[in-house]
Parts: C-alpha cells; sequence; structure tokens
C-alpha cells in the first residue's frame, strides 16, 4: 500500500509493508482457532487436518523469527522524489535505516520486473551499468506504475529526458 504527497517541487512516496508480514502468521493461527473451536462442537473433523495445519505454520513462525532477528523484514520504503535527485529510505525491522541518492540524470531507464517469487520490482537502471531493485511489490503492480510515473514527471521537469 502507498500514500502520495505532492509539494511544489517534490514528491513523497511512502510504501508500507506492516501488514503484509504479519497476515500469514495471523491466518495460520486463526485457521488453528476455527479447527479447535468446530472440535469443541463435537464436529467431527479429521485429525490430518490439524496436524498438517501444524506442519505448515512451524515453518513459518521459524522464518518470521530469523527473519526479525536478522532484521531483514523491510515496513516502509520511502521514496523522495525533487527534480534533480530521488532519495530512497528503506525502514527494516528495530528502527534501522538505509538511505541510497539516485540523481535523476544518472537515470538511463526505469523497468518493471516479475521476480522469481512471484514479486514485482521497479528497477532503476542507471548510465554506469548498476541497477536498483529496493522499490518492490509482492501483488500491486499499479502501484510501481505510479511510481515510475512520478519518477519520470520529475525528470522532465529537471530539463532530462
Amino acid at each position: 500500500m502507498i500514500s502520495i504527497r505532492k509539494r511544489k517541487n517534490e514528491t513523497i512516496i511512502i510504501q508500507n509493508f506492516k501488514n503484509s508480514y504479519f497476515f500469514t502468521f495471523s491466518s495460520v493461527i486463526g485457521a488453528y482457532c476455527i479447527l479447535n473451536f468446530l472440535s469443541i462442537l463435537r464436529v467431527d473433523i479429521n485429525i490430518t487436518y490439524k496436524v498438517f495445519l501444524i506442519w505448515f505454520s512451524i515453518p513459518v513462525i521459524i522464518w518470521l523469527r530469523k527473519s526479525y532477528k536478522n532484521e531483514k523484514l523491510i515496513l516502509r520504503v520511502f521514496i523522495i522524489v525533487n527534480d534533480k535527485k530521488l532519495t530512497i529510505k528503506t525502514q527494516e525491522m528495530r528502527k534501522s535505516k538505509k538511505d541510497k541518492i539516485i540523481f535523476l540524470k544518472d537515470i538511463k531507464e526505469i523497468v518493471l520486473e516479475n521476480d522469481k517469487r512471484k514479486a514485482f520490482n521497479l528497477i532503476l537502471k542507471l548510465k554506469n551499468g548498476t541497477e536498483d531493485k529496493t522499490i518492490s511489490t509482492d501483488w500491486y503492480v499499479s502501484e510501481l506504475r505510479i511510481i515510475k510515473k512520478i519518477i519520470l514527471e520529475h525528470k522532465k521537469k529537471g530539463g532530462e529526458v
């Protein structure tokens, strides 16, 4: 989910990922609670569903725990675009931040690409041959199109086409 704040000479785009990580965890717990509630009501539920749900939830819980310890879960991405530069600030778990500054005149092209893990990336190809894949989303390609449009608008305002 993104939110866009436009000012006179710059645009601030905030990409929020908080809800996407905890959705899987809460859905596994919710399904297990529903199965337990139905078993209390004496509805005949096969034990294999419960065993499958438990064995499915264990890797998810382990992945969330490891990611939380290693601070790999990205919570927010702040994208600040003005007529000269693009600033990308990523906020990960435990409040660590990483900043990238890219000048708009150095961007050769902007490409939307589908990743192997069913994620979509906004790839910024720079003139020196490097690529930046910081901006990504799981299922909303329209968000990346809006971000691409805003970056290209500011690039045109800056004089470079």
